[in-house]
């Protein structure tokens, strides 16, 4: 059995805090994917969420 958790990040606030979470509660012990379907015609502010969300 594999110790894999696939988180899907979409930019928002929800799946921020579920990824978050996720790290928090998980990160230790197993592999927690974080996974973005990028969106040509998304607004430009996704962009910069997730990139304050790296940090």
């Amino acid at each position: 059995m594999s110790n894999r958790i696939v988180c899907q990040f979409s930019c928002g606030a929800a799946s921020a805090v579920a990824t978050k979470l996720a790290l928090a509660e998980h990160g230790s012990t197993h592999d927690v994917q974080i996974i973005n379907a990028f969106l040509a015609n998304e607004e430009a502010d996704n962009r910069q969420f997730a990139q304050d969300c790296e940090a």
